[in-house]
């Protein structure tokens, strides 16, 4: 079974308006290792709005050169389930396009609303992610590669609780 930790970064927030420009993956192994890490920017076909590059720090000079979402989106397909932080996001973008595939989901935002406190902080501490890890000194910005460790963590923790998805 392949568990996959997927995030993306946008141009804003609207599926139908926007566009994916990031998209960053892990796959959970049993016994509580990480493989097949992959991450890669992509072409929007409209400028990044400065308000979206205020969140992520991405700018049009980053994705000038990127892949277009269907060359990539076979890079990220093929797992059994997938796991991400507010997974309703990831999803209203990726389902959007016939290549992805129809496959369960688990949502950690929902895992943590039924944790003693949703804070990102918490949530390190309660999975035992080193803060280097978590947010290294030099990455001050939201993105899809860096929060790996964490999704990681709590991906591990609830992607087989029945919890996750109500």
């Amino acid at each position: 079974m392949v568990v996959r930790v997927i995030d993306i970064e946008t141009t804003g927030i609207d599926p139908a308006a926007d566009a994916i420009i990031e998209i960053a993956s892990v796959d959970l192994v049993r016994g509580g290792g990480v493989a097949n890490a992959k991450s890669t920017y992509v072409a929007p076909g409209r400028q990044i709005p400065p308000v979206a590059s205020a969140v992520h720090h991405l700018t049009d000079e980053d994705v000038r050169d990127a892949p277009l979402l269907p060359e990539v989106l076979p890079m990220f397909a093929g797992a059994d389930v997938y796991v991400a932080h507010n997974c309703e996001f990831e999803q209203s973008f990726l389902m959007r396009h016939p290549a992805w595939p129809l496959t369960p989901w688990v949502c950690t935002y929902k895992c943590a609303l039924k944790a003693p406190s949703a804070s990102c902080v918490v949530g390190r501490c309660s999975f035992a992610v080193p803060a280097a890890a978590h947010r290294p000194a030099q990455m001050h910005r939201h993105r899809a590669s860096p929060q790996r460790p964490l999704r990681v963590a709590a991906g591990r923790e609830c992607a087989l609780s029945p919890a996750a998805n109500q």
